[in-house]
């Protein structure tokens, strides 16, 4: 299956047929019509999107992926049969042709024929990670949030807790409800630390998302005015991150000395900073970072402000 997913997202496919290109920025704006349309609209005649990242091929990207092509090929089909003055197979490549023009139109709508099945499914799969996560006493969740920097980051200290603790930690860039709760199921009952990243994509995402993880320890990475078009403002994204500190299951809080929300938490008993001024030696901090029992997190990283 991984092999055909492959082949269907490769540049060659998505010259021919760019589903995988649209899914992929569809699936950047979070499957929000009215954001992904208003990108679309002055690109639809674009190829090559993935440039910078590429699709996660989670169950509802397949979802979408196959049941657009069905509705395309369908209609193309539909149209050729219809059609009476030209050759049936000739007029079914001509109508792909044209079509093909409409993908982020497909999307849309196989968005809204699974939206009712979905968001049954959606309410199950979030409902059964939360009874994991709460079955699983001993384990620790560190989260990661931030603008930028949140993936590496958080396979970098995954890295470092997996030589000494069993360590998980979703795979490739999922950090929303859904790609978090998929990966959670996914995850062995005998892991220790969870190293778990929250994305922000709109107001009251990343309360949202620590309400399904419940963390005990957050590292922030910096923040910037990435999706300030959906918070509307600079203020508002901080207000974001600076409320997710507070966040009652928290125990510590590392922050870089430099992030502009800094000065917001100083003197907040659970904040540390770590006073840097590169990301490597950003990164270099996290090496000290070791994982406490569950019982007791105020031992996590240095556990003073010298780091």
């Amino acid at each position: 299956m991984n092999k055909i997913l492959r082949v269907l997202n490769s540049r060659l496919a998505n010259i021919i047929l760019p589903l995988g290109d649209f899914l992929f920025i569809y699936q950047l704006e979070e499957y929000n019509n009215r954001f992904f349309l208003s990108w679309v609209r002055p690109r639809f005649y674009k190829r090559g999107l993935q440039k910078v990242g590429r699709l996660q091929w989670t169950l509802k990207a397949r979802t979408l992926y196959f049941l657009s092509l069905g509705l395309l090929l369908g209609c193309c089909l539909a149209v050729a049969v219809i059609e009476p003055y030209f050759n049936k197979l000739l007029a079914f490549f001509l109508i792909f042709f044209v079509f093909t023009f409409f993908t982020p139109l497909f999307l849309v709508l196989s968005s809204f024929l699974v939206y009712p099945l979905e968001n049954r499914m959606k309410s199950k799969q979030i409902k059964a990670a939360r009874s994991k996560l709460i079955s699983m006493k001993e384990l620790v969740i560190i989260a990661v949030a931030g603008s930028v920097g949140k993936t590496s980051t958080r396979h970098y200290l995954s890295e470092i807790l997996k030589s000494k603790y069993k360590t998980f930690t979703p795979k490739g860039n999922y950090n929303t409800l859904l790609g978090i709760s998929e990966e959670v199921l996914n995850m062995p009952t005998d892991t220790q630390a969870l190293v778990v990243e929250l994305g922000e994509f709109f107001p009251g995402d990343l309360m949202e998302l620590a309400g399904l993880v419940k963390p005990k320890i957050l590292v922030l990475t910096k923040t910037a005015d990435q999706h300030i078009e959906k918070f509307g403002n600079a203020e508002a994204i901080d207000h974001e991150f600076v409320s997710l500190t507070s966040f009652p299951t928290l125990s510590a809080v590392y922050l870089s000395a430099e992030n502009r929300i800094a000065p917001q938490l100083k003197g907040k008993g659970k904040v540390q900073t770590v006073n840097t001024k590169t990301w490597s030696q950003y990164f270099a901090k996290i090496k000290s970072f070791s994982l406490p029992r569950a019982e007791s997190v105020s031992g996590f990283g240095c556990g003073t402000r010298r780091c």
